[in-house]
């Protein structure tokens, strides 16, 4: 069996495909699968093909106003989910960087997800409470 080397250099981030989506690795986190499907859908909702109400309920009413505002900015063309970092800077919160890819471009979206109660009728679930994206 091949042992692979102690020191593995690390390609630029720029140098991957930008039409091929990054697959998560075999071994990640519960932490990072959520952090990966919650930027698919933030994602979605910035190309045009997930409506603002679809996400409305993971939200909270600043993040809401934040959305509508890049509704009318500007929706991706052709975006790909890059790769997904999460942190967990304590119990019950998730900040997540992602890359978003469109075409030869590669764009950054950070957002902070808390575990709480939406509205008082609602399960407890991850919202939205931080959104930056450079659109």
């Amino acid at each position: 069996m091949h042992t692979p080397p102690r020191s593995v250099r690390v390609g630029r981030l720029h140098s991957l495909s930008a039409r091929r989506q990054a697959q998560p690795f075999p071994s990640c986190t519960r932490d990072n699968r959520i952090a990966r499907a919650y930027a698919q859908q933030l994602v979605e909702f910035l190309h045009g093909k997930r409506a603002l109400h679809q996400i409305a309920r993971l939200t909270t009413d600043d993040i809401r106003a934040d959305l509508n505002q890049l509704i009318r900015r500007r929706w991706l063309q052709q975006p790909a989910l890059g790769n997904v970092f999460d942190y967990t800077p304590c119990p019950r919160v998730l900040e997540v960087s992602a890359m978003v890819h469109e075409g030869e471009r590669v764009h950054p979206l950070a957002f902070r997800l808390e575990l709480r109660k939406p509205r008082r009728s609602l399960p407890e679930s991850w919202i939205f409470t931080a959104l930056r994206t450079p659109f």
